[in-house]
């Protein structure tokens, strides 16, 4: 199936200030997790309202449904008819997320022999940080990364698929040299984010480009749900039909099944 090799940034201001980004191409956002989520989240949502499918490997183990969901109803699409096309794992180890990201690519080239190949978008949480756990030998997790990203550079020329990596570098999630070299020696597009707590204003910056973009998420939304509001229950404001229970298990997303059925009284 031929794509669109273009992907829109989700907020304007991002699509005003960078270029788009492009299949074919492996691109990392790091530092702030909370930016990183908020980037790779939209842009799965988006995906998921053009009706194609999205690959997610959840490294940190971190992928909250709950948070998922408002950005899948701003968009004025069906909860449940897009969780279809998203397809989640969770990797606990390194060498779990190496096989995951073997069984994904296999998964890839399947349906593209069989035609039947509509995604252009895989994501990967907090992938370098489990390369670089205390309980393998550094040279071992170098080794398993270059053999990770050299697989995903393929498959994402090959597949005409965008790699979304997200890496969270902190004080308390500390990086190796030699793993971060091998990190930006293969991927073609790097930003950093950070997040302003109070105001709730996020930044990324291009690193090969040294141009820094601000947004604040919030008005996005907004404006989105204002947009979807000829859609809502005229009484209560929300809509007609609570969360379904398919992501119950996990607790946030439950609270938000949970305040919903309230409100609308059922």
């Amino acid at each position: 199936m031929n794509h669109n090799p273009m992907v829109d940034w989700p907020h304007q201001s991002l699509v005003n200030g960078f270029p788009s980004l492009q299949t074919g191409r492996i691109v990392l956002f790091e530092r702030s997790s909370n930016v990183n989520e908020w980037l790779l989240l939209s842009f799965a949502a988006n995906e998921l309202q053009d009706g194609r499918t999205v690959y997610w490997i959840d490294g940190g183990t971190r992928f909250d449904p709950g948070r998922f969901v408002p950005l899948i109803r701003a968009g004025r699409i069906e909860t449940e008819e897009c969780m279809q096309r998203m397809y989640v794992c969770r990797g606990f180890t390194a060498h779990q997320l190496s096989e995951q990201i073997h069984s994904v690519c296999n998964d890839l080239e399947m349906k593209n022999i069989q035609q039947e190949n509509d995604t252009r978008l895989l994501v990967i949480s907090d992938m370098p940080m489990m390369y670089g756990d205390g309980q393998i030998r550094i040279e071992e997790g170098c080794s398993m990364l270059r053999r990770a990203l050299l697989l995903l550079q393929r498959i994402a020329v090959e597949q005409s698929c965008l790699v979304l990596l997200s890496h969270r570098s902190s004080r308390q999630h500390p990086f190796s040299g030699v793993l971060r070299h091998q990190l930006y020696s293969v991927v073609d597009e790097r930003f950093v984010c950070t997040h302003e707590r109070k105001s709730g204003v996020m930044k990324a910056t291009w690193c090969k480009g040294w141009k820094s973009i601000k947004w604040n998420p919030n008005e996005t939304m907004q404006m989105r749900l204002d947009a979807f509001d000829q859609h809502q229950s005229e009484s209560t404001g929300i809509l007609d039909v609570p969360l379904e229970t398919w992501c119950s298990s996990h607790p946030k997303a439950e609270r938000i099944a949970e305040i919903e059925r309230n409100a609308i009284g059922t």
